[in-house]
């Protein structure tokens, strides 16, 4: 068995662009882009 090393990033580290809105009462949306598609 092997083992695998992970390291914590946060999202704001991942991704390029980080965009939050309003999407109604009680409601927020993100949308999140990555550079590169592995990262998704």
């Amino acid at each position: 068995m092997s083992t695998v090393q992970t390291q914590n990033k946060t999202l704001r580290e991942l991704a390029k662009v980080v965009r939050s809105k309003n999407s109604g009462p009680f409601e927020i949306t993100f949308d999140v882009i990555f550079d590169e598609p592995t990262l998704y």
